[in-house]
């Protein structure tokens, strides 16, 4: 109901925040772009009030780090279910009216700084949000082959730094695999190694009633790996230790 009274009064910031909220996460983004590309439409309007100037570039960054939210949260489902990220759609938006601004004649050259700085801290903001849930680095070379090398020029230190930050991430991860793997194995023969070892018995009475174990006489009885021996009739229900679990619940346990 609330998505169909904000269809029909074209509350725009409104329905994307309600898409995101439902998990509708291509639809909020969309609507998020139309949203931005109508507040970039009055950045980049020369009859616009100048009073209003101010106004829309913090509306453009709000509403850009909400689209940034939604972009995160779709890259996290998509890195479950495999399929491709939002987050290329956010970065060429931004890409576009970057574009524009650079073309612009009419504007001030002071509104145009501080368009294209408003755009490099977005696509700052989106490049970082995103680094470790989505491929940047495939998104940076659809881009490059896009645009040209002087549209480009203004997002080259972000790109680069940012793909510096996602090889190294990448490589850090892929180490802490390959040393996860390794201590897996390592722990796995340790077990190996603990199961066949024989078992070394520190006494033959039992380790509960105190009473002989005669290894002839009973049939039979329960050598543990710590070394305690036990009748079977003495031994814990829960094929533990008896005095190993008696002796760690004696030192957890502290005076009042």
């Amino acid at each position: 109901l609330c998505l169909e009274v904000c269809k029909r009064y074209q509350n725009i910031q409104a329905l994307a925040y309600l898409y995101r909220q439902a998990g509708f996460y291509e639809e909020s983004l969309n609507t998020y772009v139309l949203l931005l590309s109508k507040i970039a439409d009055k950045l980049l309007d020369p009859s616009a009030p100048r009073d209003h100037f101010e106004i829309n570039l913090a509306e453009y960054r709000k509403n850009f780090g909400s689209a940034v939210k939604v972009c995160l949260k779709h890259a996290l489902l998509c890195v479950k279910a495999g399929k491709s990220e939002l987050g290329y759609s956010l970065l060429n938006h931004v890409y576009t009216i970057n574009v524009r601004a650079s073309h612009l004649t009419d504007r001030s050259a002071k509104a145009i700084d501080q368009i294209k700085t408003l755009l490099s801290d977005c696509m700052k903001k989106l490049i970082l949000g995103i680094m470790g849930q989505a491929n940047v680095e495939n998104m940076i070379k659809r881009l490059a082959e896009q645009y040209s090398d002087l549209q480009f020029e203004n997002f080259k230190d972000i790109f680069s730094a940012a793909n510096i930050s996602y090889i190294f991430q990448k490589n850090l991860l892929d180490t802490a695999k390959v040393i996860l793997e390794h201590n897996r194995f390592i722990q796995f023969e340790a077990l190996l190694k603990v199961h066949r070892a024989g078992v070394s018995v520190k006494s033959i009475r039992c380790g509960r009633c105190g009473k002989q174990v005669n290894v002839g006489a009973d049939k039979e009885f329960l050598a543990y790996n710590c070394g305690h021996v036990y009748h079977a009739s003495c031994a814990s229900v829960t094929d533990e230790c008896w005095r190993c679990v008696a002796l760690e619940k004696s030192m957890l346990w502290k005076p009042k």
